[in-house]
């Protein structure tokens, strides 16, 4: 439908001033004409024939502005004149003014006074990228709902003003309605839905611990909605309830940021007031001659300790007391003890340590009993302090990045300037520190040297069984499989061969050993893997590698998935089938299914890799990690898995256990379909103990194994009346998702056996037949 600009006018007087509608294609002129004098198009008032003006003589005039016009037939269609002309419409024609009916004139400023007053128009919803969006798009359905809002030029600029205004206000204040309602500055009640959004638990990644109210924003904030009521339209009388909460808002926002400095000056006054030595309190408490039972129950165990202990010796008060702040305060509060004693609180650490001592009964001007206290607080105040390793390792992350300094420098450096003593995180890093704080000490950094330089001349220990590994390659290292094409041999004089004995380091290592008599000395096994021949010379990890033995690692790796619409459907129904086979486990059996990748079989002298890309493996540096190209097979075989799965107890068990049964098929003679897997799977069945009434399966969404075929219903059918079944199921996956099928867990295993091996078959009498055919048919 086109989009139109129309207008109906009788002479210099204008009856449909411009309105932009969207009109039919097929519609003439005419209609348009007519719909608009009707009011259907506009949804206004129609013209009556009684209008002081007499139509005649109908025009129409079409143009891509209001004045380029061109004058057009009433009976053209509306795609015609638009598409070619414009979209701009002007229907003219002559007008007999009928003057016994005097024309009303209107002041035009009152027209536009009324249409401000009329129109309510509110910001656009904003695209939800978070709760603040979610914020303002309830504020602007609130507008809506209170009927107010802005003409439509000024919505852009004071609607957005107001909208954001607010939104920024209520996000700061959210989830502190009760706070500020505490100190009787609460929200107003046509704001107090506007919580729930600034909800830190709710966000995605760490969360933020909520911050209290702070003064300069309280203040900010309280200005901005002042501000805000300031405005004309505040004063309407459709924003008069609003305008008396936006006041209420900010008076209560601002009475709160009053309270809130009186808070923090007083607090200001007492730090001043507190000298530095009243951080560590000493208190001289009396002896109680009488102290009543629950005391005695409460405080039992601190008297004892006391009463062992000998005078002046201190006693960790804090090994007594409750764990529970509030507790431990009423714990130290009312103290009450049998002797006279110091208490001590030091308030240096993390936590308040109170410390105890028993002190003479009389003698308390006495220079000894002064210095005692004195040496103990001293003491006390010179207690080790221990750092986490995250604060000591960024302080030498940060310094060292910029000085360069080794690490034992900056952790000595740490150590002098914080006075941390946290132990060393192993007996070497132990030892070097020692030598680094004694070389500061001492102030000679020729204490630390490099003892490598000792090493020159000394002889290799393990000589023999380096000499042991080359000749055991030599004799049985071979290269494993690779996938890409190379020629039997290269220039070089590398030889190409199709398998490798050695799967890893520890196989390798092993049957070194095994060679080896009991006098020859064996090295580890991470000390053999550097010997290697380093994979790629320039890389960083070459620097490690000595390249003493010439064998190195080559892998194959090669993966893909794909999504599909109907995963959680299918998902639901294995789970749906294993909530059966849970329920129903003591009489139902639970089958898996499943066929491997066919695998790739070499013609006579030319092995082929029978799995496209391996693991590892170790190859000696002369020859190359290949076999032949897959692409000249004609023939393959097919593995087939049944997992005949052990039902757990509970839908939480693990359904990827039971008795594996693995077959192989000729893909030329013996293609898979669905009747060979359900004989496969009555061979299998036979063998078994019991034959239980009811028979679930799971396979993946092949065509032979594909439900909705007739090719595999009928086999399911007869399977189920040759066993006399009660209840038979099958399940199969979505496409692109054989992977959720618990048979595909057996694959690994099957790969591993498959990994580094070349297939080929033997010659037969019919060799020549053979060479002539090129596909399967044919064969």
């Amino acid at each position: 439908m086109p989009f139109v600009v129309v207008q109906i006018r009788a002479g210099t007087q204008v009856l449909k001033p411009w309105i932009g509608v969207r009109v039919p294609d097929n519609s003439s002129l005419n209609d348009v004409y007519n719909d608009l004098v009707a009011g259907i198009l506009d949804q206004g008032e129609p013209i009556d024939d009684n209008s002081a003006v007499q139509l005649n003589n109908v025009h129409v005039h079409v143009g891509k502005s209001k004045k380029d016009l061109t004058r057009v037939d009433s009976q053209c269609t509306v795609a015609e004149v638009v598409g070619t002309l414009g979209n701009f419409i002007e229907f003219t024609h002559d007008a007999n003014i009928n003057r016994t009916e005097p024309l009303q004139c209107t002041n035009a400023f009152h027209i536009l006074t009324a249409a401000a007053r009329t129109l309510t128009c509110v910001p656009s919803n904003v695209v939800v990228h978070n709760q603040k969006d979610k914020l303002k798009n309830d504020i602007i359905s609130w507008l809506k709902k209170n009927g107010v809002g802005w003409s439509l030029q000024y919505v852009e600029t004071l609607g957005n003003k107001f909208l954001n205004t607010l939104a920024d206000v209520m996000w700061y204040i959210d989830g502190n309605h009760v706070t500020l309602s505490s100190r009787s500055c609460a929200v107003p009640d046509s704001f107090a839905h506007f919580q729930g959004y600034n909800t830190p638990e709710k966000r995605k990644r760490k969360r933020i611990a909520a911050e209290n109210l702070k003064q300069a924003e309280l203040l900010a904030y309280s200005g901005t909605l002042f501000e805000l009521a300031a405005n004309s339209f505040m004063k309407s009388d459709a924003w008069k309830c609003l305008y008396n909460a936006i006041l209420r808002l900010a008076t209560n926002l601002r009475k709160y940021a009053d309270f809130l400095n009186s808070v923090n000056m007083a607090i200001h006054h007492n730090k001043i007031l507190k000298g530095a030595d009243e951080t560590d309190r000493v208190q001289l408490l009396q002896s109680t001659a009488v102290i009543k039972p629950t005391f005695q129950a409460r405080y039992k165990q601190l008297h004892t300790a006391i009463a062992h202990a000998d005078k002046y010796e201190v006693i960790c008060a804090n090994d007594y007391s409750p764990v529970e702040p509030t507790k431990k305060y009423s714990f130290f509060k009312e103290l009450q003890v049998p002797v006279k004693c110091v208490l001590f609180t030091y308030t240096g650490a993390r936590e308040h340590l109170s410390f105890i001592w028993k002190v003479p009964l009389e003698g308390d001007e006495a220079p000894e009993y002064l210095e005692r206290n004195n040496k103990n607080i001293a003491e006390i105040k010179n207690l080790p302090h221990y750092h986490t390793r995250a604060m000591r390792r960024e302080f030498v992350h940060s310094f060292g990045q910029v000085t360069n300094s080794k690490p034992a420098l900056l952790r000595e450096a740490y150590r002098r300037l914080t006075g941390d003593r946290s132990a060393a995180s192993s007996l070497t890093e132990a030892e070097v520190d020692a030598r680094v704080a004694e070389m500061l000490e001492l102030e000679d950094p020729d204490l630390i040297c490099d003892l490598r330089v000792n090493n020159a001349g000394r002889p290799q220990e393990y000589i023999v069984f380096l000499e042991k590994c080359q000749q055991y390659i030599e004799r049985q290292v071979e290269t494993a499989v690779d996938d890409r094409r190379h020629d039997p041999t290269t220039s070089d004089g590398d030889v190409v061969t199709h398998l490798a004995t050695a799967m890893n380091t520890r196989h390798l290592y092993d049957s070194v050993v095994k060679d080896c008599g009991d006098g020859i000395p064996t090295p580890s096994i991470q000390w053999l893997r550097l010997q290697f021949w380093p994979r790629r010379c320039n890389s960083l990890s070459a620097t490690r590698q000595k390249g003493t033995l010439r064998i190195k690692f080559m892998v194959q790796a090669r993966q893909f998935r794909k999504s599909h619409v109907d995963v959680h459907y299918a998902s639901s129904l294995f789970r749906y089938q294993k909530e059966f086979a849970v329920k129903f486990r003591e009489y139902c059996s639970y089958i898996s299914c499943d066929d491997k990748h066919t695998i790739k079989v070499g013609e006579p002298g030319f092995p082929v890799a029978s799995a496209e890309r391996g693991k590892q493996v170790l190859v000696d540096m002369n020859t190359k990690f290949q076999v032949g190209d897959h692409d000249f097979t004609k023939f393959k075989f097919i593995p087939s898995v049944h997992l005949d799965i052990a039902i757990p107890e509970d839908i939480q068990g693990s359904f990827y256990r039971g008795k594996v049964h693995v077959g192989l098929k000729d893909s030329c003679f013996e293609s898979s379909s669905g009747l060979r897997h359900m004989t496969e799977l009555r061979q299998i069945m036979e063998h078994s103990d019991t034959i239980k009434p009811m028979l679930l399966m799971h396979t993946d969404g092949g065509p032979d194994h594909r439900t909705t075929y007739l090719s595999v219903q009928i086999p399911l059918i007869a399977y189920f009346l040759d066993k006399d079944l009660d209840f038979l199921c099958a399940v199969r996956t979505p496409p692109y998702h054989s992977w959720k099928n618990p048979a595909e867990r057996i694959m690994s295993i099957l790969n591993c056996a498959l990994q580094s091996v070349g297939l080929m078959r033997t010659s037969t009498d019919k060799e020549e037949l053979l060479k002539k055919c090129g596909n399967t048919t044919e064969i």
